[in-house]
């Protein structure tokens, strides 16, 4: 439990410091990189937008 509260605060503050923008340069990036064989990131096929 201590280790999953300090994994969200970490999380929570690490945002804090980042401009939105920065998110969504980050959001840009990883769905540029989505695979359709293997691991990692893959488009859902049923709704538009959304990633697994």
């Amino acid at each position: 439990m201590k280790k999953l509260f300090l994994t969200l605060t970490i999380f929570i503050l690490s945002i804090s410091f980042y401009p939105v923008s920065a998110m969504e340069r980050a959001a840009d990036i990883l769905k540029k990189n989505a695979v359709t064989t293997g691991d990692g990131l893959y488009a859902d096929s049923t709704i538009d937008g959304r990633y697994i």
